[in-house]
């Protein structure tokens, strides 16, 4: 009769034992990889936000320097202004004011410009095409004051893909407009 007990001092690990720590170490693996697919996922949305942030706050920027025309009567005529890859739709045509000399209007069709080609390139264009990727909608601010100041809300739009779990571990993914709103009063 053949004799499985373990002899005396003999150490180490059974198969079974071996077994069911390599299941256990594999059911941990495939929690990890689920959880970094995840925080991989909410990088990517944070990073898309971080960008829209930025650059609106550097449009906003551009309005600070251009009060000429963004706290005149053209900025709520004009109102809203959306801008789509490359020029401002509704204010005019693009002029390259790096290169010749430009009205305080001319100044701000070309920072737009330079404003929706960096989104372009930077964001993806939102899903609904009647969302526009940047609107701006100007109005002059209700104060008891002779000359009240425009107040301006800068919008940006864009799409983002996202991927998500519940409490019972089912994935959610998708695709979705998502938009960062800034008031500016330049």
């Amino acid at each position: 009769m053949l004799n499985l007990a373990r002899p005396a001092g003999a150490a180490g690990f059974t198969l079974v034992e071996v077994m069911v720590a390599l299941a256990v170490t594999a059911f941990g693996l495939l929690g990890l990889a689920k959880l970094q697919a995840l925080a991989y996922a909410g990088v990517k949305v944070a990073s898309s936000r971080s960008i829209a942030a930025a650059e609106a706050e550097g449009m906003a920027s551009a309005m600070h320097v251009n009060t000429a025309f963004w706290q005149s009567t053209a900025a709520v005529a004009a109102s809203p202004i959306t801008v789509t890859t490359a020029a401002a739709v509704n204010l005019g045509a693009t002029i390259d004011c790096s290169a010749a000399v430009c009205t305080p209007q001319g100044i701000a069709i070309y920072d737009l410009a330079n404003f929706g080609t960096q989104l372009a390139a930077a964001l993806p264009a939102p899903l609904d095409a009647a969302t526009q990727p940047v609107s701006i909608r100007c109005a002059q601010a209700v104060t008891p004051f002779a000359t009240s100041p425009n107040v301006c809300t800068l919008t940006v739009s864009w799409s983002e893909q996202y991927q998500g779990s519940n409490s019972t571990g089912a994935l959610a993914q998708g695709q979705s407009t998502q938009s960062y709103s800034l008031v500016v009063q330049p």
